[in-house]
């Protein structure tokens, strides 16, 4: 990240760094690619990036309440702790 001379912070492309603030979980959208090269993305599955809350959650497949309005920036999903329903082991 580089800060310019208006002091605004420039995000470069590979510097994004998300982090859960109080009880959100920052998700990243699953995609898998079937074996003819389909990329599908799950509505509600994703892997945890961040979680403040529960940090044992970071980096597990887990499946999500996406019927309510999230907020999303780029390829993460920011859904608040009690709308995960479980963990995909």
């Amino acid at each position: 990240m580089k800060k310019n001379e208006d002091a605004l912070y420039i995000l470069n492309e590979g510097d994004l760094d998300m982090k859960s603030v109080g009880e959100w979980v920052v998700i990243k959208k699953d995609k898998t690619v079937s074996a003819s090269g389909i990329i599908s993305v799950g509505d509600n599955i994703g892997v945890v990036h961040d979680c403040a809350y529960d940090e044992t959650l970071i980096g597990k497949k887990v499946c999500y309440n996406a019927e309510n309005k999230n907020f999303t920036y780029g390829e993460y999903t920011f859904v608040r702790f009690h709308e995960i329903y479980g963990v995909v082991e």
